[in-house]
């Protein structure tokens, strides 16, 4: 008879499987697939522009572009969103969509990190683009793009009572030939200030990824917001992505 070995502290695979207590391993990525040169930068999200950070918990009401994302459609049926609820705890639930018609959520959000399709028809992914809009304000959130099936959103909040440990970032380019940009880790803890923890030059479009690893990963306070930035891009229309890869610990 075989036996499983015990989990180790510092091992990946332990933490990704749950066998640590307290521990939990989170991967953000996010994509902004047209950035423009010019002064002012953009958040790396699939909207574009400025992530608005959130200053309440808001209901969102959640709707598609095509009228395929519903319950009985052959898009996307069911939509699961995780977020932070008023008192930046975790919470999720899934939205049964109607297409063209926003449906409200039941929980109200400080903040939706995550949102991916939970159910299709038989086109197996979302038709439309499909958004999450705050009821209070009328600010996008988050976005699953058409054919994505899961949001592209390089922000997260780390919930309260835990600590986060950013591991590594990484980030990709594409566009013309000239294409050059850099992108940055912010963190603003909360009741301050976003900071400025690193920043990489990109300039091989297409071609790599530029990846930093902490040698002593860069912690991140309980309700700290957490975001990727692309800024001194040299063309238009180009594509930046990145990523970011962290350990929640009980704090």
């Amino acid at each position: 008879m075989g036996y499983a070995p015990a989990p180790v502290l510092n091992d990946p695979l332990s933490i990704s499987r749950g066998l640590v207590a307290g521990m939990s391993y989170v991967s953000k990525f996010g994509r902004n697939p047209d950035v423009d040169t010019g002064s002012t930068p953009e958040d790396i999200w699939s909207q574009g522009g400025i992530w608005v950070p959130p200053t309440t918990a808001r209901l969102h009401n959640v709707v598609s572009t095509s009228a395929n994302d519903t319950s009985a459609g052959t898009g996307a049926r069911t939509i699961t969103v995780y977020g932070l609820n008023g008192s930046y705890v975790e919470t999720s639930e899934t939205v049964t969509l109607n297409g063209t018609t926003p449906v409200a959520t039941a929980n109200s959000y400080v903040i939706i990190h995550r949102a991916l399709v939970a159910t299709a028809g038989s086109g197996a992914t979302n038709a439309g683009d499909i958004t999450f809009t705050a009821q209070t304000d009328a600010t996008i959130t988050c976005a699953i793009v058409a054919g994505y099936a899961q949001t592209q959103l390089g922000v997260y909040q780390v919930p309260a009572g835990k600590t986060a440990y950013i591991s590594q970032v990484g980030a990709g380019i594409q566009g013309g030939a000239s294409a050059q940009g850099d992108v940055c880790l912010f963190i603003k803890p909360f009741g301050g200030v976003y900071s400025l923890k690193l920043e990489m030059s990109l300039s091989v479009p297409g071609s790599s990824m530029v990846r930093h690893v902490f040698p002593v990963p860069i912690a991140a306070t309980a309700k700290s917001l957490i975001k990727l930035m692309c800024t001194n891009i040299s063309s238009n229309n180009t594509d930046i992505h990145g990523t970011f890869d962290l350990v929640l610990v009980d704090s």
